[in-house]
C-alpha cells in the first residue's frame, strides 16, 4: 500500500552541521593559504635573483683579484702559524743570564734544552762564597723553578769549578 501521508524529512544532526561548516571553512583557508604562499615564493625568488645581480655587479675584477690575494695571504699565515707556536726564544735566556750572573763567575759551557726549560752550566769562580752568592741570586728569581748544584770542586789555581742545573718556568721560552 502506498502511503499517502508524507513523512517529515529527517533533519541532520547538530554535530554534522557543525562539521560541515568547519570543513568548508578549512577548505577556504587552505585555498587562500596556497595562493598566498605561491605568491610569496614567486616574490622571494624574484628578490633573490635581484640580489644575485647586484652582487655580481659589485664584484669588479679588481675586487675579485683583491679577494683572491687576501685568501692567498690567509693560507700563508695559516701555514706559518704552527711554526711560530713551536718557535722558542733562547735569546731571552742569554739576557737573563747576563743580568743575573755574578761579576766574578765565569761560565765555560752551556747546554740549553728549551723543550724541558733546562740549562746546564759549567763554570769557574774564585771562591765558594761567590758561588753561594750566585746560587742565592738565581734562587730568588721568579723565573727559576729549581736549581741544582751537581758538582763543585777546587781547581789547580785555587778557584772553584762547578756544574749547575737551572730549571726555568715552562713559559719562559714561548714565543
Amino acid at each position: 500500500m502506498v502511503e499517502i501521508i508524507p513523512k517529515p524529512i529527517e533533519q541532520a544532526a547538530q554535530w554534522e552541521k557543525v562539521l560541515l561548516y568547519v570543513l568548508m571553512f578549512l577548505v577556504v583557508v587552505l585555498t587562500i593559504s596556497y595562493f598566498l604562499l605561491t605568491n610569496l615564493e614567486e616574490r622571494s625568488s624574484v628578490y633573490n635573483q635581484e640580489l644575485e645581480i647586484k652582487i655580481a655587479q659589485g664584484r669588479t675584477t679588481q675586487r675579485i683579484s683583491l679577494e683572491e690575494e687576501s685568501f692567498e695571504q690567509k693560507k700563508k699565515i695559516e701555514t706559518i702559524f704552527p711554526f711560530l707556536e713551536a718557535h722558542t726564544l733562547s735569546l731571552e735566556f742569554f739576557e737573563f743570564l747576563e743580568s743575573k750572573t755574578h761579576p766574578r763567575i765565569f761560565f765555560s759551557k752551556l747546554n740549553l734544552n728549551t723543550e724541558e726549560s733546562k740549562a746546564i752550566l759549567t763554570g769557574t769562580t774564585d771562591s765558594f762564597s761567590t758561588l753561594d752568592q750566585q746560587l742565592l741570586v738565581f734562587n730568588q728569581d721568579s723565573l727559576v723553578e729549581d736549581l741544582l748544584l751537581t758538582a763543585a770542586s777546587l781547581n789547580k789555581q785555587g778557584g772553584v769549578d762547578f756544574n749547575l742545573e737551572i730549571y726555568l718556568n715552562k713559559n719562559f721560552f714561548q714565543y
